[in-house]
């Protein structure tokens, strides 16, 4: 009986454990991890991809040809939300052999996503919501790593993002460019 018991928990995580992008994979690892991508687009000029294994989906953007952002929710259609325990095997296999720390999810917001914060209140759209949305936060130690998990403000359905701070230093940069452009071509 115990042996039945540890192969379906053995069976339950690798289940878990390969529905999770790694951050930092090339395009062919993910379509390899993964299948074919169900949806393909561009997100802030760059190749962005979602997948489905699963009960997940995956979105995935690529930067210089690596994940560099990944957002994890429970597949439409299931009647569940992410578990605490889906978030610590997605975070496991994200770990890059380092530990995460749980920082202040307001206290991440303000060191690393500061910059969005004007986009969120001049009403721009972000699907993972605001600062207020916030349920928990992590940070890679010795990584330019960060993770944290929101509540969608419209589903309430709980999303975990992986990003790195190359994708948000240049995800923020293009967004800056572009409110600039804006205002140079609205004479203000």
């Amino acid at each position: 009986m115990q042996t039945k018991l540890l192969l379906l928990i053995a069976c339950c995580f690798c289940i878990i454990n390969t529905a999770s992008a790694r951050i930092g994979e090339t395009f062919d690892e993910l379509v390899s991890r993964f299948g074919k991508p169900t949806w393909e687009t561009k997100d802030y000029e760059q190749p962005a991809y979602d997948f489905r294994k699963g009960d997940y989906s995956v979105h995935v953007n690529l930067l210089d040809g690596r994940s560099a952002n990944e957002e994890y929710w429970v597949s439409p259609g299931l009647n569940r939300s992410m578990s605490q325990a889906d978030v610590d095997l997605i975070l496991s296999a994200n770990s890059q052999n380092s530990q995460w720390k749980t920082v202040d999810s307001l206290d991440l917001f303000d060191r690393t996503l500061r910059k969005r914060q004007a986009a969120w209140e001049e009403g721009d759209y972000d699907p993972m919501g605001s600062p207020k949305s916030f349920t928990n936060a992590w940070s890679l130690e010795g990584r330019d790593i960060i993770a944290y998990q929101v509540q969608n403000p419209v589903s309430k359905q709980l999303r975990l993002a992986i990003t790195t701070k190359k994708w948000d230093t240049y995800t923020t940069t293009l967004v800056k460019a572009a409110r600039e452009n804006a205002l140079k071509e609205s004479g203000l």
